[in-house]
């Protein structure tokens, strides 16, 4: 249960035997590759073909990721639609839809357990790279198509929605080209300059036209004219916006239009066709997906190589590895070739030695609330065994109803069991899960199961006191009292471990001014305090806190006097700013009472719920029977008390986590590390075995 103490690796080798070094040391999963320091007649040297060709085929699989995604997007809604019409298609006793796609979606699963593998059979999926990447090509060449389909598609409709104005002209459009001496000209103007046309005519006697219906914005034109007055009548057309058509098939609009119609569906045919070949190439996402990692960790690989100082025939290599993996560590070396120098040693000041912390099966969880805020650094302690317990005891505080208790606990570990969640992932649903156990234990105490009265019950022998008690108002303030005791603890909790950290590095004189001076102010406050709590006035009390409170408001003052590294003004009145901070410590500790705001809101929303519930079933009772009133109701309530779970558990989660990284962590925790990643643990979709 602590930071693992970490060892640095130098080693020196031959260039040909890098990679396989390399392999062997991926192959523990517990070393972390760092830059080397050039030496002189060293230098570095980016592979960068291999890298171009691993990042290219990156970009192609994780393209395939995308588009096979957004293709079951579309395979599951035409299912959807098919299940539609097949089912009316049954109730009205017609034949079924024969344009069914031909694809079934897989049963849901609520929980997709990360595949694993070991080593070995890991790298076995290079055996089958160009197959999979066959694979990958026809998913290019469907998207191409798709593409091609779009394109062709857009045309025809464009094309479409410009033949409906001729649509009711039943005249092959071919007819329309010049004779010998006219010119037949076919077209369409705005309908509301559609009368413009006759007033063309009147200026040209020898000039036919005439005006369709056509759509309801444009109106189709047929002008017969001289072809040696054409040109004077188009420029005047022209003015009224007129369009003279380009089509000179030889069929009518409407053929054409049919023609159209009957070329989408057909393309409309070819892209169901392609949907469900990519839907049967979409079997093969294992693959791609472990393909992708192998080229992660071959990437990683690649630039861990760059670091290397190298010299023409030679390497240097750099890393860390936690102290108690040494051997391991030195048998894959040694595996790897026998011609290398290696070197082992501990951490010295100014090394940039990554993080690992190793905690049991209950502390380990609580790693993530701490790795949200900061990873811990070599120089901290392990702050998780702490969080774990200050976390656990104050989410149940928040809570406070067994039965919500008891839907975490039991949700949260039977979610994780069916998750099979990898090594260092699904903590945070046993943190839920966890608090779960603490919910139960502090509803039971608080009396609190989903706010229903249990008096005159077992249960109410199990209370210590109920946080709201109509017939006991004060209870509420004993909840704030509660919460307000446990932040006084944790905090001087934390105060206490910062002291530890102090007195480590030999600073006793500041130990006694940030932490043991403000234990004494409050055990003088506390003894102060007491006579007047209990209305019993004792002068031995009394005096016993004031000699307290004097010696930790003397240590704080006097004390900072004596620092040699202080001079003139700061070391004679350094000491005050110790008192100044009592504002900050007070406001520390009423951050606090959120355990009390949010634990009444658990409560308060349980009974809101209920009452509505009862007042809904008073209602609807019809003879004495409730049957309907409590039909109705069921829904409310359940639906009621699971969005409180719901909602409080969100609450408590961000308030918990608020008050360890300010509250708690600003009195002793550093943070600024960075974690410990082995070569090759840089995996999305699958996991490899150590």
């Amino acid at each position: 249960m602590a930071i693992i103490s970490m060892k640095k690796l130098t080693l020196v080798g031959y260039g040909k035997d890098k990679n396989k070094v390399l392999r062997n040391l991926q192959k523990t999963g517990c070393v972390e590759i760092q830059n080397t320091e050039l030496l002189e007649n060293t230098f570095t040297k980016e592979e960068t073909e291999n890298k171009e060709v691993i990042s290219t085929n990156l970009m192609r699989l994780q393209f395939v990721f995308d588009f096979l995604k957004g293709e079951k997007r579309e395979a599951d809604k035409l299912y959807k639609l098919d299940e539609k019409a097949e089912k009316k298609a049954e109730k009205k006793k017609l034949p079924p839809p024969e344009d069914r796609l031909d694809y079934k979606p897989d049963k849901k699963k609520l929980f997709k357990p990360t595949p694993r593998f070991d080593f070995d059979e890991f790298y076995k999926i290079t055996e089958r790279e160009a197959e999979i990447f066959e694979r990958v090509s026809e998913i290019e060449a469907i998207n191409q198509k798709y593409v091609d389909i779009k394109a062709e598609i857009s045309k025809l409709q464009s094309t479409y929605e410009q033949l409906e104005v001729f649509s009711p002209i039943a005249v092959k459009l071919s007819a329309f080209s010049d004779t010998l001496h006219t010119s037949i000209i076919l077209g369409a103007v705005p309908k509301a300059k559609a009368p413009a046309v006759e007033a063309i005519k009147t200026d040209f006697p020898m000039m036919y036209a005439e005006v369709g219906e056509g759509t309801s914005k444009l109106a189709p034109v047929v002008v017969i004219a001289l072809k040696t007055e054409i040109d004077k009548i188009i420029e005047r057309l022209n003015e009224i916006e007129f369009i003279r058509t380009a089509f000179n098939v030889d069929m009518t609009a409407e053929e054409r239009m049919a023609e159209i119609s009957d070329r989408v569906k057909e393309l409309k045919v070819q892209k169901q066709e392609l949907l469900e070949q990519s839907m049967a190439l979409a079997d093969n996402m294992a693959d791609f997906k472990q393909l992708f990692d192998y080229y992660n960790i071959e990437n990683a690989r690649m630039k861990a190589a760059d670091g290397f100082a190298l010299t023409k025939s030679s390497f240097i290599l750099e890393g860390w590895f936690p102290a108690d993996e040494e051997q391991k560590v030195l048998n894959a070396l040694n595996e790897a070739s026998e011609a290398l120098v290696i070197e082992t040693r501990e951490p010295v000041d100014g090394d940039p030695v990554p993080t690992l912390t190793r905690n049991n099966k209950v502390v380990a969880p609580y790693e993530c609330i701490t790795n949200m805020y900061s990873f811990p650094s070599v120089r901290d302690i392990d702050p998780n065994p702490f969080v774990a317990f200050f976390y656990f005891l104050m989410f149940g505080i928040m809570m406070g109803d067994a039965v919500y208790g008891l839907l975490l606990m039991l949700g949260g570990f039977a979610a994780y069991h069916f998750m099979k969640p990898v090594p260092g992932k699904g903590k945070l649903v046993l943190v839920i899960a966890m608090g779960g156990i603490s919910t139960f234990i502090w509803g039971i105490v608080f009396g609190g199961w989903m706010a229903f009265d249990v008096s005159g019950t077992f249960l109410e022998k199990l209370i210590w006191f109920k946080p709201i008690d109509e017939s006991n108002p004060n209870t509420a303030i004993y909840m704030l009292l509660l919460s307000l005791g446990v932040g006084v603890f944790q905090i001087f909790f934390g105060m206490g471990l910062n002291a530890y950290q102090l007195i480590k590095k030999r600073q006793i004189r500041e130990a006694f001014v940030k932490t043991f001076s403000w234990y004494l102010v409050f055990i003088g406050i506390f003894f102060f305090a007491l006579p007047l709590l209990t209305k019993k006035p004792n002068a031995g009390l009394k005096t016993t806190g004031i000699v307290f409170l004097a010696l930790g408001l003397a240590c704080m003052v006097i004390l900072p006097m004596f620092d040699k590294n202080k001079k003139g003004i700061k070391k004679l009145f350094g000491g005050f700013g110790e008192l100044y901070g009592s504002l900050n410590l007070l406001s520390d500790i009423l951050s606090y009472s959120r355990l009390f705001g949010l634990g009444l809101a658990t409560g308060v929303i349980g009974m809101v719920i209920n009452e509505i519930c009862k007042v809904i079933i008073s209602l609807l009772t019809f003879g004495g029977v409730p049957i309907v009133g409590i039909i109705i109701a069921a829904p409310i309530f359940i639906g009621g008390h699971l969005f409180n779970v719901g909602i409080n558990t969100l609450g408590t989660y961000v308030h918990n986590s608020r008050l360890q990284f300010i509250e708690f962590f600003g009195k002793f925790y550093e943070g600024g590390g960075h974690e410990f990643k082995p070569l090759g643990s840089n995996t999305k979709y699958t996991y490899i075995e150590k």
